[in-house]
């Protein structure tokens, strides 16, 4: 993981300029985490900066390879990394080709 520590952590436009101060985690160690976590092989669709709760996460959607109509969500804590939550959605339909079997995998 990349923790802030003495360090400015490089963060996207999408962080709020409050909250800068509480994210210890990149969305790049976000997806990391996601990524070694998640048993099959698969590629990442997006990585989302989100507050709920005053809880500051980053939401990571996986596309497993083994199929093309799921994608495996992975909530994953801004400020320890840990994983909050992992959601599976089924029977998603119209995904890009670019996004599907055909491109290349994201390995770790």
């Amino acid at each position: 993981l990349q923790w802030a520590i003495g360090l400015e952590l490089f963060l996207p436009p999408g962080v709020p300029a409050a909250v800068r101060g509480r994210v210890t985690v990149s969305g790049d160690s976000a997806q990391r985490v996601a990524m070694e976590d998640f048993d099959w092989r698969g590629r990442v669709m997006s990585v989302e900066f989100d507050i709920e709760d005053a809880r500051l996460f980053w939401d990571v959607k996986i596309i497993p390879d083994s199929t093309r109509q799921t994608i495996v969500r992975y909530r994953v804590d801004a400020g320890t990394g840990g994983i909050l939550n992992i959601r599976e959605f089924t029977g998603i339909r119209g995904l890009p080709r670019s996004l599907t079997a055909e491109s290349p995998s994201w390995e770790f």
